[in-house]
């Protein structure tokens, strides 16, 4: 076949297509297999979620850690978790000094300052093999399960020997006698799921770039004692293989080039170091802003922070948040960079309003936006392909904002403890988060959506259903994530995205002839790659399909754009091109071989039967 390259292989298929599958050849047919979920204290809990999760398509759970905080012993005297942390001498919390009294004490007999005393507040069953690892390190049992543990802030060749003049943050922990995710891990094991458990974040204030400073060596101590506290716990279990790796919360702009966001990304690095150790992966989901408002950053500075993160080589998966939920980036094709946002889209234009009152029903994408989403990733999706020839393989995950930051009718609860959603916002909708998938579905390995608590299990006053039963209604629907000419002189039209492979399955090509008049044709795919994303290293149910042409080359336009649609979804896919600069003989010589191949093509049509057979290779097909 002319101009497409393809193991001379072919499989004959059969497929019998029912409704309700969930399962496509290669994988899920619904591409948001990952989450962000808050903490149940159940195993009842889990199981129920994790089961609806995994109906959908989910085999990844994520969670998020919340921040250590920096603490005064007033705050701690009048803190209902930590009123308890006695000294070890007392054997009630009633009586006795605290115990952030007595370390105080201690650390001052040895002319030991603390710069500050420190919680981490959250529910985790830790072993003292695993924290304790000085004589001033503390295990308490109260009314609660306390460890206090003094962290040095500049490196030790010793941190148990601590010398006179020397700082230290003192951390405290408490556990009320149930671990959420140790009873994650349980459930995950039956269902086959990978979990990453949350990386305690660093201080609150790390946008601070003294504060993140001051505290960097602390708070990498602490990591790593919680790290080693996880092997030493579910070493041999087989709790142990369905944790993957860690998510840090702490999230930097892809474009932001500040003093701090280097000193995060350093931090990075030296967690990545800590975390491979372990044999475990780090996830981080930097930020997109793409506002010109704001950094005014253009797509290039954010591929070019992107860049950085994958040459770290630290970092094993990079989730990006798209930033529509937020307004910070926006999605539209080329055809519509001169559009009104209001008009493009209504609850964008919403969103902005509700935090930018220079919006205007007449401010575009193009005024707005340096750049859109389809751009961005179609950017970065290049890099990962490099990545994946390299020992330091780093995945290019896409976070998609499942909520719109507006207060109309919110979606509750909140996740107070913000492993899920910890604000108040709207819910998004099933088409916003398919227009998503539709801008930058296949240029990414793995779908994330944040968060599953509330924002797919949740109805409002307004809509008493949900994101999630929204998904399942129409979980089998087509979706086209990127469209294009197979190249300058095969142009015949191709998709990539997901369940384009029905029996029947037909799609519309919007094209313009030599006199720019548009005619709109139903065409039906004829080469189609099942193991498209596994062969590319994308997401593994994602299609390549290659269209039957409606048109003589001859016909086409030679500049302009195509649009095309799935029948069954509303969400188009644009693209323009221009082949004004392809010479005429190319084209006199191409026109000779695309003129045998539609005679191909034919003979091929009247070959794939109607009753349930089709004719699918395995193949390498450029993107």
């Amino acid at each position: 076949m002319d101009g497409v390259n393809f193991v001379s292989t072919f499989l004959v298929v059969f497929i019998c297509f029912a409704k309700g599958v969930e399962s496509g050849p290669f994988g899920p047919v619904y591409p948001i297999t990952a989450s962000w979920f808050k903490d149940r204290f159940s195993n009842v809990e889990w199981n129920n979620t994790l089961t609806l999760f995994q109906k959908q398509g989910g085999d990844t759970i994520l969670l998020r850690a919340p921040h250590i905080q920096l603490r005064s012993k007033q705050d701690l005297a009048s803190d209902p978790d930590f009123r308890w942390c006695v000294s070890k001498k007392s054997s009630t919390g009633e009586n006795g000094p605290r115990c952030y009294d007595k370390i105080e004490q201690d650390l001052s007999s040895k002319g030991v300052k603390i710069a500050s005393f420190a919680t981490f507040q959250y529910e985790e069953d830790f072993s003292e093999v695993g924290l304790v690892k000085c004589p001033l390190d503390m295990k308490i049992d109260s009314e609660r399960i306390y460890y206090v543990l003094v962290l040095p802030l500049s490196p030790q060749s010793d941190i148990c020997q601590l010398s006179s003049g020397s700082e230290v943050l003192v951390l405290l922990t408490s556990y009320a006698g149930l671990d959420p995710h140790e009873l994650l891990l349980q459930e995950a094991v039956g269902k086959n799921m990978s979990v990453f458990f949350g990386l305690p974040g660093m201080l609150k204030d790390y946008d601070k770039d003294e504060i993140l400073q001051q505290y960097t060596e602390p708070y990498l101590e602490f990591v790593q004692r919680v790290i080693s506290d996880h092997k030493l716990r579910f070493s041999g279990s087989v709790e142990n293989k369905v944790l993957k790796g860690y998510f840090s919360r702490d999230d930097v702009n892809l474009a932001d080039n500040s003093s701090n966001s280097r000193s995060v990304m350093a931090v990075y690095s030296q967690l990545g170091q800590i975390i491979h150790k372990a044999e475990r992966l780090l996830a981080i989901a930097p930020r997109v802003d793409l506002r010109r408002a704001t950094l005014n950053a253009t797509i290039e500075m954010h591929v070019a922070g992107f860049q950085e993160i994958v040459r770290s080589g630290a970092v094993d998966i990079i989730a990006v948040r798209e930033g529509r939920g937020n307004g910070r980036a926006a999605y539209y094709w080329p055809t519509q960079t001169n559009s009104p946002i209001s008009v493009a889209d209504p609850a964008l234009y919403r969103v902005l309003q509700f935090r930018d009152t220079n919006v205007t029903a007449n401010t575009t994408f193009s005024e707005y936006y340096t750049g859109s989403v389809q751009e961005l990733f179609e950017m970065l999706a290049p890099i990962q392909d490099d990545t994946m020839k390299t020992d330091s393989k780093s995945e290019l995950w896409l976070d998609i904002e499942a909520f719109e930051d507006l207060r109309d009718d919110p979606c509750l609860p909140v996740d107070t403890s913000e492993s899920g959603m910890g604000e108040i916002r709207d819910r998004a909708t099933r088409y916003r988060v398919e227009s998503a998938l539709n801008a930058a579905g296949a240029a990414i390995s793995k779908v994330a959506a944040f968060a599953w608590d509330p924002g797919f299990t949740c109805g409002t006053k307004g809509d008493k259903s949900n994101l999630a039963s929204e998904i399942m209604n129409n979980i089998n629907n087509p979706m086209i994530s990127h469209c294009a000419f197979h190249s300058s002189f095969n142009r015949s039209v191709v998709v990539i995205g997901y369940n384009l492979e029905g029996e029947t399955q037909g799609f519309t090509v919007d094209w313009p002839d030599t006199s720019n008049k548009r005619h709109v044709d139903k065409v039906y795919g004829y080469y189609f790659e099942l193991d498209w994303g596994i062969v590319h290293h994308r997401v593994p149910s994602l299609e390549y399909v290659q269209f039957y042409d409606p048109y003589n080359i001859s016909q086409l336009r030679p500049w302009g754009y195509v649009k095309v649609t799935v029948i069954g979804n509303n969400h188009p896919c644009f693209f323009t091109y221009d082949f004004r600069s392809v010479r005429s003989t190319d084209i006199a010589t191409f026109l000779t071989r695309y003129s045998r191949q539609r005679e191909r093509k034919q003979v091929e049509r009247r070959r794939i039967t109607k009753v349930g057979t089709r004719v699918f290779h395995t193949s390498v097909s450029n993107y």
